[in-house]
């Protein structure tokens, strides 16, 4: 079955690499329009079960785009002055980036931000679980008294059953440039807290609208246009998220 082929090749072999040669051509041409897509959504069947729970979910909370961030400390836990201290960085420097949904407090949850119902015979109203960090031993037994005493509210949703893990939540605005963008900066985030560099460019400034200032810019529809594009993104092309 194969012997026609092997004499089609040996027959025209000119012919076979000029069409190769076109072929290569031809898709090299639209490397520039190649998109970075990480919307899980659209390699999957409308129906999916995956994407049934997605749409339930933006109906219940009118967020279509989620990001969790782990914080762990599998050695001394979370309950300690080091870890809540990041917890709260984290979850201050995400709620503060311009893709993120942060009208409200509680839109980026964490232990700082969380809040659980307390009151007297006469009253009752809610209390932040953690309005600043606790430093001395006191605090963070007090903490971590009121996140098991309310464990329905905090235990499996932002706090780890066994205590070692922690999460923030953030709610992202839509559009695939915003998501990508977003990606970066917050990798930016947790890369400092580690000590190290990444993420975002330093010395320019979002400007909104899908650009960036200094060392290039995104053109919208999930494009960077110029040199400087962050860590990792790619360099004078395009990208989605």
């Amino acid at each position: 079955m194969l012997k026609p082929l092997y004499a089609f090749v040996l027959r025209f072999p000119k012919l076979l690499i000029l069409v190769v040669l076109g072929l290569s051509v031809f898709l090299a041409a639209q490397i520039p329009h190649l998109r970075w897509e990480t919307d899980a959504r659209v390699y999957l069947p409308k129906g999916h079960p995956a994407i049934r729970y997605d749409e339930e979910v933006d109906d219940l909370f009118g967020v279509k785009d989620a990001l969790i961030i782990a914080v762990v400390n599998d050695k001394e836990g979370i309950f300690n002055p080091e870890t809540l201290a990041r917890i709260d960085r984290i979850t201050r420097k995400v709620a503060a980036l311009p893709g993120v949904i942060a009208r409200r407090t509680i839109d980026v949850a964490s232990l700082s931000t969380a809040s659980f119902f307390s009151g007297t015979e006469d009253a009752v109203g809610t209390v932040p679980l953690m309005p600043r960090v606790p430093k001395t031993p006191e605090e963070i037994a007090r903490l971590k008294r009121l996140v098991y005493d309310n464990a329905e509210l905090f235990v499996g949703n932002i706090v780890s059953a066994d205590g070692k893990a922690a999460m923030i939540r953030a709610k992202l605005k839509e559009g695939a440039a915003n998501r990508y963008m977003t990606y970066w900066q917050i990798r930016g985030i947790l890369a400092a807290e580690e000590g190290g560099g990444g993420g975002w460019p330093q010395g320019g400034q979002w400007k909104g609208q899908g650009q960036w200032q200094g060392g290039g810019q995104w053109k919208g529809q999930g494009q960077w246009q110029g040199g400087g594009a962050p860590g990792g993104a790619p360099q004078g092309g395009s990208g989605a998220g």
